[in-house]
């Protein structure tokens, strides 16, 4: 039976006066630098319109320092341990082990005493994402997250993901199958993938079926919207009070997951190169006509994305007629998610910034937290390049480059985009339908587990495992796959055991 998953969206754009500037004194101008996620190098995020007026509102400067996307994480951590860090900068793949390193070894500037009075609107959002008490060390915090949802929709927990698929709908309908309803079950997606390669409608004598890369194909794909669980976790088991290892406790289950990969490998439906394919490339198939169906975000910007890359691949197609999002259906007749945190990034500080430096830069992100700091960051600058008219509704609207950068600042897009003016109003309705959707009819197929998610020791600093290449080589050769799986998991028993007690022991003992 399905369990509905209480959701409400209730978008509003209101009048945001009595909103205020933390206070401070700005006439002293102050240079910054600041690093965030998706940056573009032939981009100038420090000189567009948006950026301007924070320039002038706020008497800085900007620095802007480029980091790749691919290798962000890896760059982050030798900032971080060199000492390198710019001013402010955004920390994608936050984890607690590491949060407590860095404090250890006084590699991040904690936030200043009485800041939660000073930036208020800081402050409201911080506590939406339930990760004040986590982050507070010893009475100070060394880290802010950015928002998901924030003032503009009210999202109850659990908080569905915006994960989803995308299908050619013109190859579907060409071929004779329907999923208008918006869903596909699992042997749907076969019939339709083998269909499309066996009529070759990529035209190239080498039609792709499914192009997922590796982690997501079995992760998010199989093991969870097919399986229904989460394959990798450590989770807490509070009706019998313990702590299980997924990969161990869901052993048949991720064996069979593995044997349905594997026959699709064999029959051709996963794209053959699937292990070697990154998810930008599997998109790039995708929208380029190589391929009948991929992952990618179905919240409103991951709708803006997939919709540029086609039509930049294919001038004169209609978008709406040639593609469309899809919700998967399990082979139990089930429809699983991944629940989501109300938090993407983190925002941290150089160890060595000036107090007056760190007090501006708040003083911004504390803007970009209010309603009218979040219009402004997507639609420009009040007065200028919006305004609201008799009813209270945004007129005008212009989203620049930097609008990526203050966000990382404060909250991220999808606060804003179901209501952003700026956006068609046939994605933004199509967006809302399908989170609706997920929450009224979905299951929670992997819940946060907040218990082990910030639990720190030495012993689960220790603690790593590749799961994902051994699920590869088992879709790629012969064996049979349970003992297999098996006996490739018993090799961690060392580190696995001794985190299981461990985590037994400072919860149930």
């Amino acid at each position: 039976m399905k369990r509905a998953i209480c959701l409400v969206l209730t978008f509003y754009l209101i009048l945001c006066s009595g909103f205020a500037l933390a206070e401070g004194d700005y006439s002293d101008h102050i240079d910054f630098s600041i690093q965030f996620l998706y940056m573009d190098t032939s981009t100038d995020y420090a000189n567009d319109g948006l950026s301007e007026w924070v320039k002038d509102h706020f008497n800085v400067g900007l620095d802007v320092w480029f980091i790749e996307q691919d290798t962000n994480q890896e760059t982050m951590r030798q900032w971080i341990s060199g000492g390198t860090l710019p001013d402010v900068a955004t920390w994608e793949g936050f984890n607690m082990t590491e949060y407590m390193d860095y404090i250890d070894q006084g590699l991040i500037a904690p936030l200043p005493d009485g800041w939660e009075e000073k930036y208020p609107n800081l402050y409201e959002m911080f506590k939406k994402t339930s990760l004040l008490d986590y982050l507070t060390v010893d009475g100070k915090v060394y880290a802010y997250p950015h928002a998901i949802y924030c003032n503009f929709i009210d999202v109850p927990a659990p908080i569905p993901s915006s994960g989803g698929y995308w299908y050619r709908k013109d190859w579907a309908e060409q071929l004779g199958f329907d999923f208008s309803d918006g869903t596909m079950t699992f042997s749907e997606l076969h019939d339709y993938c083998k269909a499309v390669i066996d009529a070759d409608l990529a035209g190239n004598g080498q039609t792709l079926g499914v192009t997922i890369s590796s982690s997501t194909l079995i992760w998010d794909t199989f093991m969870l919207h097919n399986g229904g669980f989460n394959m990798s976790a450590f989770h807490n088991d509070t009706e019998n009070g313990t702590f299980v290892w997924m990969p161990d406790q869901c052993r048949e289950d991720i064996a069979e997951q593995t044997a349905i990969m594997r026959e699709w490998y064999k029959e051709g439906v996963i794209d053959p190169d699937f292990y070697l394919t990154s998810g930008s490339e599997a998109l790039s198939k995708f929208t380029s006509g190589l391929s009948a169906f991929t992952q990618y975000g179905i919240h409103v910007h991951g709708f803006l994305r997939v919709k540029a890359a086609f039509e930049d691949a294919n001038p004169g197609v209609a978008f709406e007629d040639a593609v469309a999002p899809v919700l998967l259906i399990s082979d139990d007749g089930n429809s699983y998610y991944e629940e989501m945190s109300n938090y993407y990034t983190l925002g941290i500080f150089n160890p060595d910034i000036e107090a007056e430096k760190m007090d501006r830069i708040l003083a911004i992100s504390d803007y970009f937290c209010t309603k009218e700091g979040e219009i402004t960051c997507w639609c420009g600058p009040k007065d200028v390049d919006w305004h609201f008219d008799e009813k209270n509704e945004i007129v005008g609207g212009v989203e620049y480059p930097s609008s990526l950068m203050y966000c990382f600042m404060s909250i991220v897009s999808d606060d804003f985009s179901f209501g952003n003016p700026t956006y068609d109003k046939a994605i933004r309705d199509k967006a809302i339908s399908i989170t609706q959707w997920m929450s009224e009819n979905a299951i929670n197929g992997a819940p946060i587990e907040w218990d082990y998610k910030f639990y720190t020791s030495e012993t689960k600093s220790m603690y790593s495992v590749d799961l994902y290449s051994e699920i590869v080589n088992l879709i790629m050769n012969e064996e049979e796959i349970l003992p297999a799986w098996e006996s490739y998991i018993a090799q961690y028993s060392g580190m696995v055991d001794p985190l299981l007690e461990e985590l037994n022991a400072d919860y149930y003992n």
